[in-house]
């Protein structure tokens, strides 16, 4: 948010045009002013471990999860998850993780507002890799593709 043009400029002809393109094509995009940042004081809304039998949903992109993701971890794109969120079972706890906790604690306020059990991984990407760890699992374990 603070770059200098020069140094995106270098970075942007550091990369090979097909590695570029495929950046652009994987990036999310949704409108800063639709959250609520006050929301992310809401204890509740914010978790620091994932509970026993709650749904992990990865909001992060499909380079991202085949990279690494919480074991077990459901991945669906943020965009579709905010269309979609409405038909998910309402008898299931969901915590969601994104790169940094601000995608998943939007959604985690949206779900909570229609009823939903739903909380975000405080600390997003790193909080989830530290559940993780805290479980002792594995890298087999971590990288299984499950897509919704």
């Amino acid at each position: 948010t603070a770059a200098r043009l020069s140094d995106v400029d270098d970075a942007e002809r550091a990369l090979a045009g097909a590695r570029l393109a495929e950046a652009l094509e994987a990036r999310a995009r949704f409108d800063l002013r639709d959250l609520d940042l006050g929301a992310r004081d809401d204890v509740a809304l914010a978790v620091d471990a994932v509970p026993e039998g709650a749904t992990v949903i990865d909001l992060r992109s499909k380079a991202a999860f085949a990279g690494w993701h919480y074991p077990g971890a459901l991945r669906l794109d943020f965009d579709r998850a905010l269309a979609a969120y409405r038909s998910f079972e309402r008898d299931r706890r969901y915590v969601l993780y994104c790169e940094i906790g601000m995608k998943s604690g939007h959604l985690a306020e949206c779900m909570r507002r229609e009823g939903f059990d739903a909380a975000h991984l405080d600390g997003g990407l790193r909080a989830a890799m530290r559940c993780a760890n805290d479980l002792g699992a594995s890298a087999a374990t971590l990288n299984r593709d499950e897509e919704v």
